[in-house]
């Protein structure tokens, strides 16, 4: 602590005083002329009224209602002195008006031997003002002037007892502290003080017209000389229920206090042991310095009492507060005691800055105090938790009060770490703080983080206090609060959020509320981070949660409050429920609890069974890992832990590791190891798993059901659970068979269960039954899977259905689950088959691939136990836990480590092929040491590399992959390749090789951009850690110069026959610059010629669309009509040239006024037909070149400059409505062609859909449309008319 004397500056004295007008004004006046009064009043007293002066008495007037143009009255024995302060020169004029010399008149007619003085600190202009100030020229202005106000005056006399004194507020403030030392003997140091009390009395003595002698002041000053030593007289400092803090150092105190989470003391601060929190801290002041009163508001172990103390330390440094801590304030009598003693404070100068640390009833009565002192300037700093806000806060309406919600933040919590970091605090496990921050960012919670980051107690002994409190309140408000934190610490635990309404319908009924459950909700929300909005209670940060479960449950079993937690769960959350309740129910009374629990689920519904069956199920195979687990981690090393995973499940056995090891032989070491490792995994049973106990029971429990099953969804799996633990299942309310009404009559989903009980309960009965009536069976799945055919052609199921470009990222889900519906129901086919027809729309060559896709042929075998691929998925899914990230850092830290590594790669590479075109063998030699190096440590990365974090505790069975991650996972891909392949373009074995590895670089730097993007998303999600702009402009850099280098090395080989280049770079350079607009420029060159020698006129591109694989062009055309079949036929013969572009596909939009109206999609193999035709080859075959209609929107002329989309919706939606007519069109006439017409349930199914009606409605809200198009759409609704795929494409076309 710094003892350097320093003398209080002008600026201190005047924020001193502006501090005490404002208390004493309500800051209503302008503050700037008082200071100045006050100043100079300060000065006549210490000045005048000193030992050695003859003047007896002051008598003080007037300062409590005047402005900036008003004045302090100073009655000095004979002298009568008025005060003048403005920041404006003044003149004759403004000075009159004010009125100084009418009131000094006023006085010297009463009394003519007084003498008046005039003090002001303005300056004055040149005029009759300033003659009468500096030379006594008493002017025709002021004769006159005073002889209208008063013409019985001797003016000479007047003017010669009339005097002017200018004095600036820092010639008053260096003569006043002067004035101090040498007359009134004030030691240095002290000044502040006495000042302090001088002002404070100041204002009351002219308030009260006082009349101040020699005495007052010198007992004043000996008042506080003395007031240490008389204080104790007071009750509140007898009883400590009011102490001055002390901040002294005190080297015998036990930091390990600090760091195991006792409450923070004055002391920590002064040995500098808290992190400092300085955003806070300057809030903090701020508000104190602002208003009366400030509330810093938290949940328990958020820093509150160590924001107080250190606020009220840099308030002592730095603003000379005397800091006092109010211990007991708990009734009236303890109030007026408190305000008595801080009075005295301000009677001998000090600034108190009260701190009540907690509110709790020891303090109640803190608002009578504010309330009886507002006008003083005393501050008050209040630490509350959200809690006791509720039970001892107060509005006080008179007081200006502040509040201060503090949180943790990011900067925070990486000086908290370093804070305990350099002081050793940290676990030993613990390398970063980010992964940490991250677990407690949401909610910016400090005893959370301050635990994960030592594992310590403190949040344990915090949250025991509480609850201690809590017990000790033996109220029912307090009973239902603590149940409510039971039920929600324990459902935050299993990952449940609970139903406000069930939860306090819970509480109501087996505790009750003896208050209003909005302010116990309040409470708990502001205190306990529980969030009460909407339908749901959640929060409670999960180290929170946990200990308040345990200490919840340290009397009472868990077990109970599991059972009633599982009564108010919504049927979303029991999957949660039964995933995680087994990680915290103990292991004695899992028995009993499992009947208890299974009594319950056998009476409901037998999903309810399924879902717990399956939750349970989750905790196997991570006992299964941690028994396996050297295994699992040595296929981790080698990158084939997804592999490993899959193949190692106990429930489907697949030889898929020991057939690519014979296929791939001495390629195939890594298939050979995973395949060793496999065969050295533990078998894996039910026998002695938590599953088997619990179905136990439910089987117990199901023999004495009683309630009636109400619907059969679940009874598939359920069945086969049974049968997979070899367990009796008995419900004898379900019979397998049934009438194939009954079957047709029933909810689709429960049909299907039941078909499936029915299969395994009674398998000859099952395939009599389908035998008899296989038709009606067919025809009832079409209807439900929304298929055209299902046929059966030998022992072959083919399904037909219509799909739509709005579905053709879904194509493969849609093939695969029609055949899994149709498998369930007809088992007994060698393959099922599924294709999917389409109109060519928006594209041909994209509706080829969808297509593709739709097609798939599966056998029983692929198709599976859907049971078994349940719990596959229910296995694989928590192996893969194991292997991702533990947090957003660590994951965004692997994949800029491999970004990073990746461009060192790539660097190598180019500096490689440079030493290859410039024919240096040093810089080749040195430049494949270092490709070497960083292919091995960029395989090393992305063997190892882990997927993003998923922070829930549930299990899902699906790929939780992020779609941003897919991108990035998609540029690792390409990456892993063309690391593999890259020496293949040097040195390939076959062409294919060197083409295949190009493909792959292409794609890798294709897919950069994407990629960058995706990554910065994440960052927006979590934190950006790293600085990846500059990363990504490094990597846009580098690695076009590679692309380019690459493309230039291709062009050059075999480079025997080439001149070595001086330069690499420069050769790849200036080659690049003809070489990277080649095929636009051929393109733009081919399109002048025709323009130059037909009626043609084209929009020139500005660019081409290249992917990995295929390029796009695209070129517009001025005022072209596609409708006109003459007009494109004569265009197609003139532009055949285009054939010989190094384009895939090329694409002419009609342009009309700069607005893009129609256009075609060409294959390039469709104008090199056309070429050979013209020359005579009557060979060629133009099947599936037809050109396609182009949806026009920004992608379609994105490369076309200025050419834009038309304004006018209403035109795109009659062409839309156009298209969505014929498209309904095609859907009737493939409905009416594939539909049974001897199927009762088809041909309902066709009636229902309504096509005909649908399509005379949109036709009749067209506007524009031409007699043809009409007329071919009514003649298709005709019955039974039917039209071709060509016949509709045509005329969309």
């Amino acid at each position: 602590m710094s003892t350097h004397y320093k003398t209080p500056t002008l600026n201190q004295i005047t924020t001193e005083l502006e501090t005490l007008l404002r208390k004493r004004t309500g800051g209503s006046i302008n503050f700037r002329g008082i200071h100045y009064q006050i100043l100079y009043a300060t000065y006549c007293i210490l000045s005048q009224l000193h030992k050695s002066s003859n003047t007896k008495s002051i008598t003080m007037e007037g300062i409590e209602d005047i402005d900036i143009n008003s004045s302090q009255k100073i009655f000095n024995e004979n002298e009568y002195t008025q005060i003048k302060s403005s920041i404006n020169k003044m003149d004759a004029g403004d000075f009159w008006k004010l009125g100084v010399l009418q009131n000094f008149l006023e006085t010297y007619k009463a009394s003519p031997n007084n003498h008046f003085k005039l003090v002001y600190n303005m300056e004055i202009a040149k005029g009759n003002l300033s003659s009468l100030i500096n030379e006594k020229v008493v002017s025709k202005f002021w004769i006159e002037k005073l002889t209208a106000h008063e013409p019985n005056i001797d003016y000479d006399d007047f003017f010669n007892k009339v005097s002017f004194d200018r004095r600036t507020g820092s010639d008053l403030h260096k003569d006043i502290i002067s004035l101090l030392f040498k007359e009134w003997n004030v030691n240095k140091g002290t000044e502040l003080q006495f000042l302090r009390s001088i002002f404070y009395n100041v204002l009351i003595w002219s308030k009260d017209r006082a009349t101040i002698s020699f005495s007052d002041i010198n007992a004043l000053f000996q008042n506080i000389r003395d007031s240490y030593s008389k204080a104790p007289i007071n009750k509140a400092i007898e009883n400590n229920w009011i102490t001055k803090v002390s901040y002294e150092r005190n080297e015998n105190i036990n930091s390990e206090d600090f760091y195991d989470g006792k409450a923070a003391r004055p002391v920590h601060i002064t040995l500098g042991l808290p992190a400092r929190r300085k955003v806070w801290e300057k809030a903090i002041i701020e508000n104190i310095i602002k208003s009366d009163v400030t509330i810093v508001k938290s949940s328990s172990g958020q820093g509150k009492s160590t924001l107080a103390w250190q606020t009220g330390y840099n308030l002592k440094e730095q603003n000379n507060y005397s800091i006092y801590q109010l211990h007991n304030c708990g009734d009236s009598n303890q109030a007026n005691s408190v305000i008595e003693f801080l009075e005295s404070r301000l009677l001998i100068g000090e600034i108190p800055l009260v701190i009540i640390d907690g509110l709790s009833s020891l303090v109640e009565a803190w608002t009578e105090v504010v309330e009886k002192t507002n006008d003083l300037t005393i501050k008050y700093l209040i630490t509350t938790r959200q809690e006791d806000w509720f039970r001892f806060g107060a509005d006080i309406s008179r007081v200006n009060l502040m509040t201060v919600d503090i949180s943790l933040s990011m900067s925070e919590a990486k000086d908290i770490f370093e804070q305990f970091k350099r002081n050793k605090k940290i676990h030993s496990d613990i390398i970063e703080w980010q992964p940490f921050w991250e677990q407690v960012a949401d909610r910016n919670l400090l005893i959370e983080y301050t635990y994960l980051l030592t594992r310590g107690e403190m949040i344990q002994e915090r949250l025991s206090a509480q609850l201690k409190y809590l017990h000790n309140d033996n109220t029912k408000s307090s009973g239902a609060k603590i149940e409510i934190l039971r039920m929600v610490s324990l459902a935050d635990c299993l990952n449940i959020k609970l139903k406000s309404k069930n939860l306090i319908d819970y509480i109501k009924k087996e505790i009750g509320f003896d208050q209003d459950r909005g302010g116990i909700l309040n409470e708990l929300e502001k205190e306990y981070f529980l969030s009460f909005e909407g339908r749901h209670i959640e929060g409670l940060h999960p180290v929170r949660s946990t200990h308040l479960k345990d200490l919840l449950h340290t009397n009472l079993p868990i077990e109970e409050s599991l059972i009633n937690l599982y009564k108010i769960i919504e049927n979303e959350y029991k999957q949660d429920f039964f995933i995680n309740m087994p990680l915290i129910q103990t292991t004695e009374s899992k028995s009993p609890f499992y009947n208890s629990l299974a009594e319950i689920l056998s009476e409901g519904p037998l999903s309810d069974m399924v879902t717990a069956l399956d939750g349970i199920m989750h905790g196997e195979p991570q006992r299964y890992w941690n028994e396996n687990k050297s295994q699992f981690n040595e296929a981790y090393k080698i990158g084939g832990i997804e592999l490993f995973s899959i193949t190692s499940t106990p429930f489907t056995e697949l030889d898929t590791l020991d057939e690519m090891a014979t296929i791939l032989g001495d390629k195939g070491s890594n298939f050979k190891y995973l395949s060793d490792l496999k065969k050295k995994l533990s078998t894996y049973r039910f026998d002695d798993s938590d599953v088997i106990l619990f179905a136990n029971a439910l089987c117990k429990g199901l023999k004495a059901r009683t309630s009636k099953i109400t619907s059969l969804e679940g009874l598939e799996f359920l069945t086969k659970w049974f049968d997979s633990l070899k367990l009796p299942l008995n419900l004898p309310s379900i019979k397998a068979e049934i009438q194939i009404d009954e079957l047709m009559q029933m909810d689709f989903n429960e049909a299907k269960e039941f078909v499936l009980f029915f299969q395994i309960t009674n398998p000859s009965g099952y395939k009599d039954f389908t035998s008899q009536y296989k038709d009606l069976i067919i025809s009832y799945l079409k209807v439900h899977t929304d298929s055209l055919t299902i046929k059966e052609i030998n022992d072959q199921i083919h399904i037909e259905y219509l799909l739509f470009d709005n579905e053709a990222n879904k194509v493969n889900d849609l093939s695969v689950a029609r055949i899994e519906t149709v498998y369930a129901f007809l088992p007994f086919y060698k393959e099922y088959c599924t294709e999917a027809l389409m109109l060519p729309l928006p594209s041909e060559e994209l509706i080829a691939v969808t297509k593709q896709d739709s097609i798939k042929k599966l056998s029983p075998q692929i198709v599976g136990n859907s049971f078994q691929i349940h719990l596959n998925q229910i296995w694989i899914s928590a192996i893969r836990k194991q292997y991702q990230e533990t947090s957003a850092y660590h994951w965004q830290n692997n994949i800029i480590e491999i970004r990073k590594t990746a461009l060192e790669w790539s660097r190598s590479l180019t500096k490689f092929i440079d030493s290859l075109l410039e024919a240096n063998i040093n810089k080749k030699k040195q430049a494949l040491s270092f490709i070497e190096k960083t292919r091995i440590q960029l395989n090393n990365l992305l063997t190892l590399s882990k997927k993003y974090p998923t922070y829930e505790k549930n299990y899902a069975e699906t790929n939780n992959e992020i779609p941003e991650e897919k991108d990035i996972n998609s540029w690792i891909a390409s990456l892993t390749n063309i690391n593999s392949q890259i020496l293949n373009i040097f040195i390939p074995e076959k062409e294919h090789d060197r083409n295949l590895a190009l493909i792959n670089l292409k794609s890798f730097i294709f897919a950069l951009e994407k990629m960058q993007n995706s990554f910065m998303e994440i960052e927006k999600k979590t934190v950006a850690y790293f600085d990846s702009e500059t990363l990504c402009k490094e990597e846009n850099k580098s690695y076009e110069r590679l692309y380019t280098t690459v493309l230039y090395y291709l062009s050059q080989i075999p480079l025997e026959d080439k001149k070595a280049v001086s330069v690499g770079r420069k050769a790849v350079e200036d080659w690049w610059s003809v070489a990277r607009n080649s095929k636009l420029n051929d393109l733009n060159d081919f399109l002048k010629i025709i323009q130059d020698t037909s009626d043609y006129q084209f929009i020139y591109p500005d660019s081409v669309e290249e992917t990995h694989t295929i390029t796009y062009c695209t070129f517009g055309i001025i005022d072209f009509d596609f409708s006109n079949s003459e007009n494109v036929e004569n265009l197609v013969m003139t532009i055949f040239m285009l054939g010989d572009l190094q384009c895939d596909f090329i694409s002419i939009i009609s342009v009309r006024n700069g607005i893009a109206i129609s256009g075609l999609r060409f294959k390039r193999d469709f104008f090199t037909s056309i070429g050979s035709l013209m020359t005579g080859d009557e060979n060629t075959d133009l099947e599936g070149l037809t050109p396609l209609p182009i949806k026009i929107d920004e992608k379609a002329i994105s490369m076309l400059p200025g050419v834009s989309i038309s304004e006018d919706l209403s035109q795109n939606v009659e062409i839309e409505n156009k298209i969505q007519i014929l498209i309904d069109l095609w859907k009737l006439c493939e409905f009416r062609k594939n539909l049974d017409k001897n199927s009762v349930i088809e041909m309902d199914w066709l009636k229902r859909l309504n096509f005909e009606s649908n399509i005379e409605k949109k036709l009749n809200f067209l506007e524009d449309i031409t007699e043809d198009l009409k007329d071919f759409v009514n003649t298709g609704l005709q019955n039974d008319f039917i039209y071709t795929k060509e016949e509709i494409v045509f005329q969309i076309f």
